[in-house]
Order: structure tokens, then sequence, then C-alpha cells
């Protein structure tokens, strides 16, 4: 049985050297990981990286030709959906299932999930929630979801990727929302601390005592991660989460909100900044970044 890996961008290329560290040790399955990326560079930086694994940079038709599980992690729903198109193209495509990491509207799964079935391949969700940090370390919180002959293969792998699994069952979808929600919670904690920071530094608190009050007041990485990268102004994406990304995914849990009238102004509320930051050339920053723009609805020096 073969594995392959489509889309090594940031959490790609952290995520990918762990699937073949998983299939080096595999008793059941090709010692050998194939991998696709658009761009070729970026899956021969990984495959040079790692000279200790197996992979093989191939295209998509060998991997829809070859591959019995294929898992997916792109940026968006226009790169998946033009993915599963060009593995299912082949007139016969062999019994496989398709694992989609990526984070990307329900919508768009319910369409995957309709032309996989024509060509008989199943297909299952797996978004990811953790930086690309948190992913070479194996310490992604995993949402799987769908049915597949092959899933309690794909379930090793996964279980293999992150510290925790939280299975969602048999409706594929139900991963994409639950990754949505963890993402409200994201974006929400960011505004949070932007508004509080703000708050604090108007009124003569450091952030240095401010990030002391969110280290006790609330014990969590990723709070407490990203309140320091703030005080820091440390906005340099890196291998982060962008504005560009976070506005759309701000949108997306828009969009599900709507469709289950839960009003949540929250999230209007950081897509308004989001939009203001991408609007002042942020679009490529770590997300977090829309502190700045607080800061400068509250009257204090913009900052470069």
């Amino acid at each position: 049985m073969e594995v392959a890996f489509v889309g090594i961008g940031a959490m790609g290329a952290a995520m990918a050297p762990n699937v073949a560290e998983y299939l080096k040790n595999s008793k059941d399955m090709s010692k050998t990981l194939l991998i696709y990326n658009r761009s070729s560079d970026k899956a021969k930086q990984v495959a040079a990286k790692f000279p200790e694994l197996s992979f093989e940079i191939t295209d998509l038709s060998t991997i829809a030709k070859r591959a019995s599980i294929i898992f997916m992690m792109l940026a968006n729903d226009s790169a998946v959906l033009d993915t599963v198109a060009s593995i299912l193209a082949p007139e016969e495509v062999n019994s496989k299932v398709i694992i989609d990491c990526s984070t990307v509207q329900p919508e768009t799964t319910e369409t995957n999930i309709t032309i996989s079935r024509s060509k008989n391949v199943d297909f299952m969700t797996c978004p990811v929630l953790g930086r690309p940090d948190a992913a070479a370390a194996r310490r992604l919180v995993m949402f799987l979801s769908g049915s597949s002959s092959l899933r309690p293969a794909v379930e090793s792998i996964v279980g293999f990727l992150g510290r925790k699994t939280i299975d969602l069952g048999a409706v594929a979808t139900q991963s994409n929302k639950l990754k949505l929600v963890a993402n409200f919670h994201i974006i929400a904690a960011i505004e949070m601390i932007s508004q509080g920071m703000t708050l604090a530094e108007k009124n003569g608190i450091s952030r240095d005592i401010y990030l002391e009050l969110i280290n006790e007041a609330f014990p969590s990485p990723i709070i407490s991660g990203y309140a320091a990268r703030m005080a820091r102004d440390e906005f340099a994406s890196g291998t982060g989460f962008t504005v560009t990304l976070g506005l759309k995914d701000s949108n997306y849990i828009r969009r599900l909100a709507e469709s289950s009238d839960v009003h949540l102004p929250l999230v209007n509320t950081a897509i308004e900044h989001l939009t203001q930051a991408r609007a002042q050339g942020m679009g490529d920053d770590d997300w977090s970044s829309i502190i700045r723009t607080v800061r400068e609805n509250s009257g204090m020096t913009k900052q470069k």
C-alpha cells in the first residue's frame, strides 16, 4: 500500500516528514512517501532536509495511479477542488481514500464527496489545530471524520502525526465545522489581547505587566504565545498564519454562523480589523498584527 502527501507549504513541509517517518517503521505500507507540490522546489527541499527518510517527488497522475491513501494540505478551497479533480481525472481510479487536512468550507467537502463517490473513492477530512512548529513536533490536534474501508490505516497515521485525535464520526463535513469553531476561538483570543493590551497601554500599564496578567489568568500556550508576539511587535508571518488567510477563515466562520442562525459579533469585529490590516499592506503579516489597527484606531502612534 502506497501513501502520498499533496501540498508542501508551511504546514505540509512540517507534516510530510512525519508521515514518512511513520512509513519507515510500518510493516504493511511502502516505505516511500509519494509527495507532490505545485512548486517542485519545496518538495525537493523537504527531501533534502530529511535524507534518512524515503520520498519520491512525483505528479498527481502518478499519485492517482499508485497511492491508496492520499493526504492533502492546501491553502484554499479552489486549490483543494482543483487537486481532487486532477486526482480523479483518470477514467479508472484504483480504490483509495483522500484525506483533506486543509481548512475549507463544509460545502467544499460536500462537493468533493460527491465527485469522489462517482469514482468509488472515499473522502475524509482531517483539518488540524496548531502551527508548523507544532506539526513538526507531532503536537497537533487532529479533527478526523469520514468513512472508508481504509479508515483504520488512516487513523493509525493520523494518531502518529498529532498529540490528540478528535474523532467526529462518519460525516466528513463535521471536521470542517469543528476546525472553524476552533479558529473562531483563536481569532477571538487575538481580538481580546489586541483590545486588552491597548487598553492597558493607554492607561500606563506596560506590556510586560500585561503579559504577567495574561500568563497568570489565561495559562494557555495559544493565548500566551500570541500575547508575547504582539507585545514584542513580532508580526513577520514566517511559517505562521497570515492576515489574508485569517480573513479567509473568518469569513468562513461568519458563513457557518449565518447558516446556523448564530450571531457572532466578535467575528464581525475581527473581519473589520483584518480587512483594515490587509488594506494597509499587512496581508502577509501574522494575523496577530491586527493589534496595530486596534492601536491606531485608539489614537496610538501608527507602527510600521
